[in-house]
């Protein structure tokens, strides 16, 4: 027994003497190479040099680290620049601090938090110049790797890691995933059938990509998503894909759906419309606002109409005696009242569903898309003539 003892200390004496020397312990940082990369995650020094924990086990860094920060650190700093953001009237972040703040997130080796912040920035500003320039030169992350080839197999495992990548996430995500997709041979005939029959991130995803890569190539389904989607999101990618075009022709299909039987449809349209940003829709969409108004007020009386009808019976009985004396005399004279039993149907219309019908959600959309298309028409009059061929849709901001 005492031999064995003996054994197994002396084998294990040579693993203690593997256990490095560490310089700093195993901790959570941001390293900074000197070639401007960042390594985030589990790191250590050793008397090798910095080491970074990959899945199980610890891989020396070949590149010079010439700076490393506590990743509780940056958190902490980057929770109070957020908080310190400036707000618009509408209370959004301001689209230029919001891109620098997501600028200095990248830089800090914060991809996620990053990434999250051009999310909400390209949300309100999709054709934000500064940021798509910042995603145009951002390294693609390690869940997008380089596609080796072009054949069928390859474009498949292309599209199922940009899909995973970019799923439940935002503009910036699929900005970066339509980036590697573009590497494909003709990406619009990859995109266009997940648009047709794809799922809500799908469809969002190649609307999207479509914009980028070809916008004039799938006009039919694009537009068909404009007014039939079932997902905002969905509708107003492709509205932006439409005004990716620069043709103001493309939105005719839109302008004709406005006189559709079916409000929904109507109200798509009008908001892709808006989305779009073609002021030549203007004509149509205030002729069809003063249809619906009309429409609404010849439908609307003062009260909705109501009736009721009473089935049942009433029996009648003597509830209780009033006595009355007068001279010496006592007379009880019946108290006569009557029960009633049934029941009392009441009918009332709430609303009436026919073709013509106009909703709330259509006049706004109406008005809204109104509102915006003559701020458009407004604000290019104003350009000079030199800045007003710029591309149309939502106005891009600068940082």
């Amino acid at each position: 027994m005492l031999s064995l003892l003996l054994s197994l200390s002396l084998s294990a004496a040579p693993l203690q003497d593997l256990q490095p020397e560490l310089l700093e312990p195993d901790r959570r940082r941001v390293l900074f190479s000197a070639e401007g990369a960042q390594h985030r995650g589990r790191s250590r020094l050793t008397a090798s040099g910095w080491e970074i924990r990959t899945q199980r086990s610890w891989t020396l860094l070949s590149a010079e680290i010439n700076r490393h920060v506590l990743e509780r650190e940056l958190l902490l700093e980057a929770k109070s620049l957020g908080r310190a953001l400036p707000k618009t009237e509408d209370g959004e972040p301001h689209p230029g601090p919001q891109f620098s703040y997501g600028r200095w997130l990248l830089s800090m080796g914060l991809q996620a938090e990053g990434l999250e912040t051009l999310d909400g920035l390209l949300k309100n500003h999709p054709n934000h110049d500064s940021a798509l320039a910042l995603l145009g030169a951002l390294p693609f992350p390690t869940e997008l790797p380089t596609l080796r080839g072009r054949d069928v197999d390859e474009i498949k495992r292309g599209l199922r890691l940009a899909l995973s990548f970019s799923k439940d996430k935002g503009a910036a995500h699929r900005e970066l995933a339509i980036r590697r997709l573009g590497e494909l041979r003709e990406p619009q005939r990859t995109l266009t059938p997940f648009l047709q029959a794809g799922r809500t991130h799908e469809r969002a995803l190649a609307a999207h990509g479509l914009r980028r890569l070809a916008p004039a190539q799938s006009l039919e389904p694009l537009l068909l998503r404009c007014a039939l989607d079932s997902s905002e999101e969905v509708r107003r990618e492709s509205a932006l894909a439409l005004a990716a075009t620069g043709e103001e022709g493309v939105t005719l299909p839109l302008i004709r759906a406005l006189s559709s039987s079916y409000s929904s449809v109507r109200a798509n349209s009008a908001e892709a419309l808006g989305v779009a940003g073609f002021p030549a829709a203007l004509p149509a969409l205030k002729a069809q606002l003063a249809k619906a108004t009309s429409k609404v007020k010849a439908n609307s009386p003062s009260a909705p109409p109501r009736s009721h009808i009473f089935i049942g019976k009433q029996t009648a009985y003597v509830q209780d005696f009033d006595v009355e004396v007068a001279q010496g005399a006592a007379v009880a004279d019946p108290a006569v009242n009557v029960l009633t039993q049934g029941s009392v149907l009441d009918v009332r219309v709430l609303a009436i569903s026919s073709k013509g019908v106009t909703t709330k959600r259509e006049l706004r959309a109406l008005r809204a898309t109104i509102a915006q298309l003559e701020r458009i028409a407004k604000e290019r009059a104003t350009k000079p003539k030199a800045a007003q061929g710029s591309e149309p849709g939502t106005t891009s901001t600068k940082d």
